[in-house]
């Protein structure tokens, strides 16, 4: 048989399960595994000659592991860690927020112009 109902006393074969279980689970904390405590100056290994831009620059190094929250970084940098590899180029500064990820900004960030407040009112004029 390829498909379709049987004939009585053939054998079944089942070819898939699908199983949904929901179980209530106590929350695992959140914790960061970089560095609580400690300073930038302690985090720098070194420095290195990078070319961005094909322009010759030395670069500071960092171990990103022991950057702790708060530690800022001027660019040209380098952040170090086992998985990945920042750079942060000459115009930016990274900043390591409270769990530990790295917020890269401009120097000269322009500021984002926000729009007046929507008034339905002032648009379609008012007849009252």
């Amino acid at each position: 048989m390829v498909t379709g109902p049987g004939e009585g006393g053939e054998a079944v074969e089942i070819v898939n399960y699908h199983v949904t279980c929901v179980a209530a689970v106590p929350q695992a904390p959140i914790v960061s595994p970089f560095a609580t405590a400690g300073d930038r100056d302690a985090a720098k290994i070194g420095e290195r000659s990078t070319y961005p831009g094909g322009v010759r620059t030395s670069s500071s190094l960092y171990d990103r592991t022991q950057l702790p929250p708060g530690a800022e970084i001027a660019g040209p940098a380098i952040l170090l860690q086992a998985d990945t590899t920042v750079l942060v180029l000459a115009d930016q500064t990274a900043s390591v927020v409270d769990l530990g990820q790295i917020e890269i900004r401009y120097a000269a960030q322009r500021a984002i112009e926000t729009p007046a407040p929507f008034s339905l009112t002032h648009a379609l004029g008012s007849n009252r």
